[in-house]
């Protein structure tokens, strides 16, 4: 199972995915990074936070659709509804938050590297996936505004409508890297000028302005969870999702 890591040093939280060589998303690992959230909250000394993966070459590939296919139905209710419980904390979240994508960020993973505010990318490796369509699943509403403070719309559309990937250059041609990278020299080099920056900041400043930036684009998980039930749910079931997951493993 996918572990969420965390290390606290002196301002800087850093997050790391480690224990699957794809860092694929269960409802424990999703529980598990939420429990990281919520220690780092609780610290006063943090100014920044850093979430990467310790897979060589991949940031993160989402749920597995073996996984999906082994839950019932309650079960994969429980899996979006912890997602949902995080995206909700991460719009509570006061505190930056920077993303490496090392490489390919698929689905959940996807949802995972733009939880952010800050991100960099391997210049060769990394790619942006929203897959759901591919499988029967209609995007949640929150993960639309998630990227809608990231991406223009436009490309949004392509990702979550067409299933579209998006390669190193189209992410920092969008806006939603800061920065490429090729070497471990340069990914040193770009996360010390970044977060650097961000150290230099007060933090009560900081977090009064990343609060107001996110009144944006508010994520209305509320709304969502109100309607879920009855509008979400039913694309859970056998007819939907289950039958395109078996899909995918059949192309696979």
């Amino acid at each position: 199972m996918t572990d969420f890591v965390l290390k606290i040093d002196d301002s800087l939280a850093t997050i790391s995915m480690s224990g699957h060589p794809l860092n694929t998303l269960t409802t424990e690992a999703l529980a598990s990074f939420r429990q990281r959230l919520h220690m780092v909250a609780a610290d006063s000394r943090v100014k920044v936070v850093l979430l990467k993966s310790d897979a060589e070459q991949v940031f993160s590939t989402g749920m597995d659709p073996k996984f999906g296919l082994s839950q019932d139905q309650a079960g994969r209710e429980r899996l979006f509804a912890e997602l949902m419980g995080l995206l909700d904390d991460y719009d509570r979240f006061s505190i930056p938050i920077v993303t490496d994508i090392n490489g390919p960020a698929l689905a959940g993973g996807a949802v995972l590297a733009m939880m952010s505010q800050f991100s960099i990318a391997h210049g060769e490796r990394a790619k942006l996936c929203f897959s759901e369509v591919k499988v029967n699943l209609p995007v949640p509403a929150p993960i639309f505004q998630l990227l809608r403070r990231r991406v223009p719309q436009p490309i949004v559309n392509d990702m979550i409508l067409l299933g579209k990937n998006l390669g190193p250059a189209e992410l920092e041609l969008s806006g939603a890297v800061s920065a490429l990278y090729y070497d471990d020299e340069q990914r040193e080099a770009v996360l010390k000028q970044l977060i650097g920056r961000i150290l230099r900041l007060d933090k009560a400043v900081l977090s009064r302005t990343l609060a107001t930036a996110k009144q944006e684009i508010p994520l209305r998980i509320d709304r969502f969870l109100e309607v879920a039930d009855k509008e979400f749910h039913p694309y859970l079931s056998d007819s939907y999702l289950v039958k395109g997951l078996n899909d995918v493993l059949g192309r696979m």
